[in-house]
C-alpha cells in the first residue's frame, strides 16, 4: 500500500527530521480519491490538523490532481476521523 505505507512513512520521516516536508506533484497528472484520503488522510490524524497544515507542503498540484487531494483528504477525515 504505497499510500499508508512506503510514500507515507517516508514523507513522516522527513517532516521528524527537517521539521517539514515538501510533497512535490511536478508532473503528475492524476491521482485517485483513494490514494490521496489514504496518503494524506493518514498523515493530517497521525500529525493533526495544525501540524499537518503546517509542516506538509504541497507543491506544483495541478487543479486536476488539487480536486481529488481535496475530495479525498476531506472523505477521510469525515469518515475515519
Amino acid at each position: 500500500e504505497i499510500g499508508s505505507g512506503l510514500v507515507g512513512s517516508e514523507m513522516c520521516k522527513e517532516t521528524a527530521h527537517k521539521g517539514f516536508c515538501d510533497v512535490d506533484f511536478e508532473g503528475v497528472k492524476a491521482i485517485t480519491t483513494k490514494f490521496a484520503g489514504k496518503l494524506f488522510g493518514r498523515l493530517y490524524d497521525n500529525l493533526g490538523k495544525e501540524e499537518f497544515y503546517k509542516n506538509i507542503h504541497i507543491i506544483n498540484m495541478s487543479n486536476d490532481v488539487k480536486i481529488s487531494y481535496e475530495v479525498g483528504l476531506i472523505r477521510y477525515i469525515k469518515y475515519f476521523i
